[in-house]
């Protein structure tokens, strides 16, 4: 009984002081991974831009995109940026040789988050043409908007400051707050990790790896709002945020079926939270979707990709965003080719013309409010 009391006395101080900024206790969310609801009660409909395929222009399979209103953005290390209109034409490309950790859309710019570079590159999205430099006090991994003049920037485990989110000031040039202190700097990457999850027009939402805490974050506070409890078989232990060893954690729980940790969060106008996360099952890592309201935080768990939905054929991949009320995804040709000769499906991209080896298509499927 004793052991039990010190850890649950342990945990319940892991959500609280050891957080800088962070000091209130996060709601306790009960998610399935055993019990899935229909896809109908998450998803109305879908539409979908067909990405140009030309031979100056042919995505990699290991391209990253980003969505805005006015543009669809690939990326990838080997070829630099290639940018696209709303419908799918390709009006841009930037062939740097700079290597990218993370990128956003703001507007007319694609803003860049080089490696091992204090600064960020912002590129005008309309013809893809260096349009200023950002100089930043250390070199970072991530880095999202607050507002006109504030960015959160964080360097994972691995920047001078020892702190995983530092809010900078644009225009006087420097760092005004600290959120997440770290004692063991790390140098490893994590696939597919970032830790700036959503956004609304107040705040920022961000997530640390093996720890299922979502934590709304502005430019004076952060502040733990869900903590997410997932019936998994395994589980991850406390661990304190401040000693996180990214390598020991990463091989401790990597065959293990946990969540390691929280993927794209959205929230309606009318209140309804959803949360991605990925789960290690019998068919592999697969993407899972969380939807509860935020008045009782009852929930509902899909899982995507393990069985067909005749009303979403093409639904199976990881979500690129979840914004605007839409999830996103992106599929490569081939696989949508599959799909529908598998199905012997009536009207398919195939009898568009899509070949294997084309770019993408890019999904958006419209959430339930």
């Amino acid at each position: 009984m004793k052991k039990i009391l010190s850890q649950l006395t342990f945990v319940l101080c892991l959500c609280g002081i050891l957080l800088t900024g962070c000091v209130n206790d996060p709601t306790p969310i009960n998610v399935s991974t055993t019990k899935f609801a229909p896809v109908d009660s998450f998803f109305t409909d879908y539409t979908f831009v067909v990405l140009e395929t030309t031979e100056a222009c042919r995505l990699r399979r290991d391209s990253k995109f980003r969505t805005s209103d006015n543009y669809i953005v690939a990326h990838s290390n080997a070829r630099g940026l290639d940018i696209f209109d709303r419908k799918g034409k390709h009006i841009a490309r930037v062939a740097d040789a700079t290597q990218i950790n993370d990128y956003f859309i703001a507007g007319d710019e694609i803003i860049c988050v080089p490696d091992a570079q204090p600064k960020l590159l912002a590129y005008n999205a309309k013809n893809g043409t260096l349009s200023r430099e950002i100089p930043l006090p250390d070199s970072y991994r991530y880095a999202r908007p607050l507002d006109a003049n504030s960015m959160a920037l964080s360097p994972l485990y691995a920047g001078s400051s020892k702190k995983n989110v530092d809010i900078y000031n644009i225009d006087k040039q420097k760092i005004i707050e600290h959120y997440f202190p770290y004692d063991t700097i790390s140098t490893q990457v994590l696939d597919e990790f970032n830790p700036f999850v959503g956004q609304d027009a107040q705040a920022l939402f961000g997530v640390l790896p093996f720890d299922n805490t979502l934590y709304r974050i502005t430019s004076d506070d952060c502040e733990p709002l869900f903590r997410y409890e997932f019936d998994t078989p395994d589980q991850i232990e406390p661990v304190d945020p401040k000693s996180v060893n990214l390598t020991t954690l990463s091989a401790r729980y990597q065959d293990k079926r946990v969540v390691r940790w929280l993927g794209k969060y959205y929230k309606t106008p009318s209140g309804v939270h959803y949360q991605h996360f990925s789960l290690l099952g019998d068919r592999g890592v697969m993407p899972h979707l969380c939807k509860f309201n935020g008045n009782t935080h009852e929930s509902q768990t899909i899982r995507i990709g393990t069985e067909p939905y005749p009303q979403f054929p093409y639904l199976g991949n990881e979500p690129i965003e979840i914004r605007d009320g839409y999830y996103v995804t992106a599929v490569e040709s081939f696989d949508l080719r599959y799909v529908e000769m598998v199905r012997q499906m009536s009207f398919t991209f195939i009898d568009l013309g899509l070949q294997s080896g084309d770019n993408p298509v890019i999904f958006f499927y419209k959430l339930k409010e």
